[in-house]
């Protein structure tokens, strides 16, 4: 007798006649049960362990799958989708082999012609003195599957806008030219700096640039080779600069700087730095061209105690560098703001700074571009993954491994560069650069500037660590005797 048939007996039932199996429990049958399993949107069902032929079903099957239990018992395997037939098959097998639970889902019709996603939960009954049994709870997991369907979409489509508006503040606080920050983080940061000095007593210091001859460049040879120079000056600009500090350009040929925890004397060795990688010239299209540049630099909080008022003084410093012939000067107090001039970016910088918590709250709260100022802390690491990228490349890959070893020495900082190790990593990046001339002709240009580049960094490292002892305003100093080489812009 089955255990079925003992409660069956228990409640005063008749035995089943010997030989013989219900196609599904009859009225008064487990009731409970029954009803649990309607309420569940399931059906219950029993079968051979040896052919899986069904020995009853609950009527509740006509609930999930709108076909009675007879139809079930007599057709169960064409019911199922036939790519699933041989899992479900599998499963019934291996459980009746080992005991083990199992659970498998399948794909089988409705009668209403819907496609509905079953979950067959099999367990082994084998109770002494009875012959096994496989006992099965089948659930329509149709809409749990649409959902985690649903799910992995909307995780996909995340990403996909996640990807895209980092995009978005990349480009919205990004210069699209040089790869620095524009004048809208550069107005936070300085903000942020500012906030920090207060709370910490500490000086924070600001550098407003303008290049000097750059006009004249545009007129002669072109905007193209004004970009190339504008970009060869982020560069060297960034270089110059402490990791934690912000390069910015405000707009055409002017620059700005925001140097935290930084006094005057931190600030004009910032600004001599700078000074002295431009000394050589920048060669564009055969033709070595020279750029110099006027700096101002005001200091948080002696020269002023707000950021409109310390824009304003770094400006008149400038001011005063420009009409001294260059290079950099420290504000004085007391001293007469620059006449009117017809460029519009320094009377910018000048303005309040209003609206970025409008534009924050369009960029969803984003603080850096992405690809600046996220910097790995290891520049050497860096800079030897490009190095070891650039060797093992083929003939087809030297134009994306060169392209690695741009943003790798872009990346690079003021306080970065003077180490030892970096310097090291960036002769050998050189060395292997030169043996690369002459022999991949399509990046032969990029390859020349990136040499070209290293090698002023490298310049810039060991010349400039001397402190600068004028504070006054200033030409540029000249470079100690090297050998002249002229550079690339990048």
């Amino acid at each position: 007798m089955t255990a079925t048939a003992r409660r069956a007996t228990a409640r005063g039932e008749s035995d089943p006649p010997s030989g013989s199996h219900r196609t599904h429990l009859q009225p008064g049958d487990d009731t409970g049960l029954s009803t649990l399993v309607d309420f569940i949107d399931a059906f219950l069902w029993s079968a051979d362990p040896t052919t899986f032929e069904p020995r009853f079903v609950t009527d509740s099957i006509s609930e999930v799958l709108g076909v009675p239990a007879s139809e079930w018992q007599r057709s169960w395997r064409t019911l199922i989708h036939s790519d699933d037939l041989a899992a479900v098959l599998d499963t019934l097998t291996a459980t009746a082999r080992d005991g083990s639970d199992r659970e498998v889902e399948f794909r089988t019709h409705a009668a209403d012609g819907r496609t509905v996603t079953l979950r067959h939960a099999v367990r082994l009954v084998a109770e002494p003195g009875d012959e096994p049994e496989l006992w099965g709870l089948t659930t329509d997991v149709t809409e749990d599957k649409r959902m985690r369907k649903a799910l992995r979409d909307s995780r996909v489509r995340y990403r996909a806008l996640s990807e895209q508006t980092a995009e978005f503040r990349r480009q919205a606080l990004a210069d699209p030219l040089t790869g620095l920050p524009n004048r809208i983080l550069f107005e936070d940061r300085l903000e942020t700096a500012l906030r920090a000095a207060e709370r910490s007593g500490e000086s924070c210091s600001v550098m407003l640039m303008d290049l000097d001859r750059f006009k004249q460049i545009n007129d002669t040879q072109g905007h193209q080779a004004g970009d190339l120079v504008l970009k060869h000056v982020a560069l060297r600009f960034r270089v110059a600069l402490r990791t934690q500090d912000t390069p910015a350009r405000l707009g055409g040929d002017e620059f700005a700087a925001v140097l935290p925890n930084t006094g005057a004397d931190g600030a004009i060795r910032a600004a001599d730095r700078f000074l002295r990688s431009l000394d050589g010239p920048v060669e564009i299209d055969g033709r070595a061209t020279r750029v110099g540049a006027s700096i101002g630099i005001a200091v948080y909080p002696a020269h002023a105690a707000g950021a409109v008022d310390l824009l304003g003084a770094a400006d008149r410093a400038m001011y005063q560098a420009k009409e001294s012939g260059g290079g950099y000067a420290l504000h004085q107090p007391g001293a007469e703001p620059p006449r009117p001039r017809t460029r519009g970016g320094i009377r910018n910088a000048r303005r309040a700074l209003i609206g970025f918590a409008a534009v924050l709250a369009i960029l969803s709260g984003a603080m850096a571009p992405t690809g600046y100022g996220v910097r790995s802390r290891d520049a050497a690491t860096r800079l030897a993954q490009a190095l070891v990228t650039l060797q093992g490349a083929s003939s087809d890959q030297v134009a994306a491994a060169v392209g690695d070893v741009e943003q790798a020495v872009v990346g690079i900082s003021w306080n970065e560069v003077a180490g030892p190790d970096v310097v090291a990593t960036l002769g050998r990046l050189a060395n292997a650069l030169d043996d690369l001339q002459g022999t991949a002709a399509p990046v032969d240009a990029r390859v020349q500037r990136l040499i070209n580049t290293i090698e002023k960094a490298v310049t810039v490292a060991r010349v400039t660590t001397e402190p600068a002892v004028v504070v006054a305003p200033t030409a540029a100093p000249s470079m100690p005797a090297v050998e002249e080489r002229p550079i690339t812009a990048p």
